[in-house]
C-alpha cells in the first residue's frame, strides 16, 4: 500500500516539475471539447432567396368584398377602391411589424433551415433556392374577424421544386391557426407568433417527412 502511495506522489511530482505534461493534460480534454462541438455543430446551408415585388405584407379580403359590390355602382373605380382599402390595410400590419423588427423573410429563412437540419430524410441538404412569391393575410372565416396568414413560393432543393400555397394546401382548415385583425394591426409579437406557425405548417405539409 505504501509503495503505491508513493509510486503516486512520486507522479504527481514528476507532472509538477514537467510543465509540457501537465499542459498537455490540460489541453488534451480542451481539444475533444473542440472536435466534439463541432462534430456536433450542424453544417450550415447555403440559401438563395429571392423577395417578392413588393416586399412587405400583403393583405388580401374586406377590399375585396367591398369593391365586388362598388363595382355594381361604380364598374371599374369601384373594384379600385376596394383594392386600395386592401393596401391600406397590408401597409398597417407591415409597419406594425417593422417597428419591432419582425421580417417575414428572415424567419422563413431560419425556419426552413431548422427545419433541414432537424429532418433526418433532408440532412443531406446544403444548398435550397427560395422564389417567394407572396406573404401576407387574408381574411378567415369566424368570430372577431380573424386573419390568417397566406404563404406562396417555391423552394428548390437538389434539382426538386416544392411549391407552397399555404393556407390552400392545409386540408385540415382547423389547424391553420388564425387572429384578429385588430391585434393583428398593432401588435407585432401576435404577428411573429402566427406568422413562425404558419411557416412550419407550411413546411411540414410540403415536405411532408
Amino acid at each position: 500500500m505504501k509503495n503505491n502511495f508513493y509510486k503516486f506522489t512520486n507522479y504527481m511530482s514528476l507532472l509538477g516539475n514537467n510543465k509540457n505534461i501537465r499542459h498537455s493534460l490540460v489541453f488534451i480534454p480542451l481539444l475533444w471539447a473542440v472536435v466534439g462541438c463541432s462534430m456536433l455543430s450542424p453544417a450550415p446551408i447555403n440559401i438563395e432567396y429571392q423577395n417578392p415585388d413588393p416586399d412587405r405584407v400583403r393583405f388580401k379580403g374586406k377590399g375585396a368584398g367591398a369593391g365586388m359590390m362598388l363595382s355594381s355602382s361604380m364598374g371599374a373605380m369601384g373594384i379600385a377602391v376596394g383594392v386600395a382599402i386592401d393596401e391600406g390595410i397590408g401597409k398597417d400590419i407591415n409597419e406594425t411589424a417593422l417597428s419591432h423588427n419582425v421580417n417575414f423573410n428572415h424567419l422563413f429563412k431560419t425556419s426552413l433551415q431548422q427545419y433541414i437540419q432537424s429532418t433526418p430524410e433532408l440532412n443531406h441538404v446544403r444548398k435550397v433556392k427560395i422564389n417567394m412569391e407572396r406573404y401576407g393575410f387574408k381574411t378567415a372565416s369566424g368570430e372577431n374577424d380573424p386573419v390568417k396568414v397566406e404563404i406562396k413560393a417555391t423552394i428548390l432543393i437538389d434539382d426538386k421544386q416544392y411549391t407552397i400555397e399555404y393556407p390552400n394546401s392545409i386540408t385540415d382548415k382547423a389547424t391553420v391557426p388564425t387572429q384578429p385583425l385588430e391585434t393583428i394591426k398593432i401588435d407585432a409579437s401576435a404577428i411573429e407568433r402566427i406568422f413562425k406557425q404558419s411557416i412550419y405548417l407550411a413546411l411540414s405539409t410540403t415536405f411532408k417527412y
